[in-house]
C-alpha cells in the first residue's frame, strides 16, 4: 500500500512539471512562429488578394486559406492548457507504469503503451489539422470541392486532378460532413478522415503483428508515431493511406482464413487500386502468393483493370480528353531523384517511364518468396526505387509493412524521408533540414531495397538447406 502512496505521489509530480513545461511550450513564440512560418510559407502567401482567379496556384492559395481563416480558429496558445492537460496526463501515465515493475500490474503497464502511442499520434496529427492551412494538395481539393458544389463533371472542368472518381466522391461526402460541422474549415474536415483511416491502419497493423507473432507494441508505435505518417496525414491531407488500409486489410484476411479469403483479398486491393492505382502491383503480389494458376491470376488481374477503367464511364462523355491526360497518362512528379534525374532528356524519360511500368508488372514473378508481408513490402520498395515520377506523399507507402519487421533500412529511409519533410517547402519548411534532398531519401530507400533483398535471400536458402536430403 506505501509503494502505491510513493508511485501516486511522484505521478503527480512528474505530471506537474510536465503540465508546466507543456503549457510554456505551447505559449512560446518559437510556436507561434512555427505555425506562421508554415501557414504563410515564410511569409510568401501571407496577404494573397481575393481576387485572384481559383485555378491559378496562387488564387486557389488563397481561396483555401480564405476558408481557413473565415472560421477564426483558435490559436495554439489558446488552447495551450488543454494541450499541455492532455500530453502530461498520458505521458506521466506511461512513465508512471515503470514504477509498477515490482507490482502486478503488466496489464496495465501493457494498457499505458497502447495509450501512449495513440494519444500522441493523434495530437499530432490533429495539431497540424487544426492549426495549418495545408499545401497545394489541399488548395486542389478546394477547387475539387468547388466544381462538385457547382454539380459540373471533374474531368471536365478542372486540370487539379489525378485521380479516379473514388477520392472526389470521398471529397462529396465530406462535404456534407463539413454541413454538419461547419465550425471547421473544410480542410480540417478532410483531415479528419485521414486520420481515422490511420487508427484503422494501426489496428490492423497490430492485428498482423500479434498473427505474426511480432511485437504489436513496437510496430504501433513505429507506424503511428512515424513523422512520415504523421505529416502527410495531418498536414499533407494526401489520401495514400486509403489504399494501405486496403492492402493491410487483404493480407490480414489471408492470415487469417488462407486461400478461402483469396476473392475477397483480391477484392479489397482492386478498390485500394481503383482508390490511388499507385498499388496496381499489388494486386498481381497478393494473388502470385495465393492462386498457382497462371490463368487465374491474369483474369483477376484484368479483370481489376477493367474495374478501374469502368469507374470513369460515368464521366468520359465529356472528361475523356483529361481522363487520358491528367490521370492515365500522368507519370508522376519529375524531381531530382533516383532514374528521374535522366528525365531531363525527353526520349530517356519515356524511356524509363514505360520500363518502370514493364519491370513493376514483371516484378511479382520474378521475385519469389512465400512471406506475403515481405513480398508486398518488396513491391512498394520497388516503386520508390524505380519510380519515373515521386511525391512526397509515397513515402508513406512502405512505412507499414516496414514496421512490422524493421531493420537498418528502414530507420535509415524513415529518418531520411522525415528529414526531407521537415525541410521541403511543401511540407512543415524548418530551414534546419533543407539539406536533405530528394536523392538522398532515392539512395536510402534503395540501401533497405538492398538490404530487404540480402535478408530474404538468405532466409530462402535457409529453408531449402533445410529441406534438402543432404541436410536430413
Amino acid at each position: 500500500m506505501k509503494k502505491i502512496v510513493l508511485m501516486s505521489l511522484f505521478s503527480a509530480l512528474i505530471f506537474v512539471g510536465l503540465f508546466l513545461s507543456f503549457n510554456l511550450f505551447f505559449k512560446s513564440e518559437v510556436v507561434e512562429r512555427f505555425i506562421w512560418n508554415m501557414n504563410t510559407f515564410h511569409g510568401m502567401f501571407a496577404n494573397l488578394p481575393d481576387n485572384l482567379p481559383k485555378e491559378d496556384i496562387l488564387g486557389s492559395y488563397a481561396y483555401a486559406f480564405r476558408d481557413y481563416y473565415r472560421h477564426l480558429p483558435r490559436t495554439v496558445a489558446a488552447n495551450a492548457t488543454y494541450y499541455a492537460f492532455l500530453l502530461a496526463f498520458f505521458i506521466s501515465l506511461f512513465i508512471s507504469q515503470h514504477l509498477c515493475k515490482k507490482l502486478d500490474f503488466n496489464h496495465f503497464r501493457r494498457l499505458s503503451f497502447y495509450m501512449l502511442i495513440i494519444a500522441v499520434g493523434l495530437f499530432a496529427r490533429f495539431f497540424f489539422a487544426y492549426h495549418t492551412t495545408g499545401n497545394h494538395d489541399m488548395a486542389s481539393w478546394y477547387i475539387n470541392k468547388s466544381v462538385l458544389d457547382a454539380g459540373g463533371n471533374m474531368f471536365a472542368v478542372t486540370d487539379r486532378y489525378n485521380y479516379s472518381p473514388f477520392w472526389f466522391l470521398v471529397l462529396k461526402f465530406l462535404t456534407s460532413v463539413n454541413h454538419l460541422f461547419p465550425q471547421f474549415p473544410f480542410m480540417f474536415i478532410v483531415r479528419s478522415f485521414l486520420i481515422v483511416i490511420d487508427l484503422i491502419t494501426l489496428g490492423f497493423l497490430v492485428s498482423i503483428a500479434k498473427k505474426m507473432n511480432l511485437s504489436s507494441l513496437k510496430t504501433g508505435a513505429l507506424f503511428f508515431l512515424s513523422p512520415i505518417t504523421i505529416i502527410i496525414t495531418g498536414y499533407h491531407g494526401q489520401f495514400d493511406n486509403i489504399p494501405v488500409l486496403f492492402v493491410l486489410f487483404a493480407i490480414y484476411v489471408f492470415l487469417t482464413f488462407g486461400k478461402k479469403s483469396v476473392l475477397f483479398g483480391w477484392l479489397l486491393l482492386t478498390i485500394g487500386m481503383i482508390a490511388k492505382h499507385e498499388i496496381l502491383q499489388q494486386i498481381l503480389i497478393f494473388l502470385k502468393h495465393t492462386q498457382a494458376k497462371h490463368k487465374t491470376i491474369f483474369f483477376l488481374f484484368t479483370l481489376s483493370v477493367v474495374l478501374f477503367l469502368l469507374s470513369f464511364a460515368p464521366y468520359w462523355p465529356e472528361g475523356q480528353e483529361r481522363i487520358i491526360k491528367n490521370v492515365l497518362s500522368y507519370g508522376g512528379m519529375n524531381r531530382s531523384y533516383g532514374f528521374v534525374n535522366f528525365h531531363a532528356n525527353p526520349t530517356l524519360g519515356l524511356i524509363h517511364k514505360f520500363l518502370f511500368i514493364s519491370l513493376l508488372l514483371v516484378w511479382p514473378f520474378i521475385y519469389r518468396i512465400k512471406d506475403l508481408v515481405k513480398s508486398s513490402l518488396m513491391g512498394m520498395l520497388f516503386f520508390l526505387v524505380f519510380s519515373s515520377g515521386i511525391s512526397t506523399q509515397q513515402f508513406i507507402l512502405p512505412v507499414a509493412l516496414g514496421a512490422l519487421q524493421p531493420n537498418a533500412g528502414f530507420f535509415l529511409f524513415t529518418t531520411a524521408a522525415s528529414f526531407l519533410l521537415f525541410g521541403n517547402i511543401d511540407e512543415l519548411k524548418i530551414s534546419f533540414f533543407k539539406g536533405m534532398t530528394w536523392n538522398h531519401v532515392w539512395f536510402c530507400a534503395l540501401i533497405w531495397f538492398l538490404v530487404e533483398l540480402k535478408n530474404n535471400k538468405l532466409k530462402n536458402t535457409d529453408k531449402k538447406r533445410h529441406l534438402s536430403p543432404s541436410a536430413t
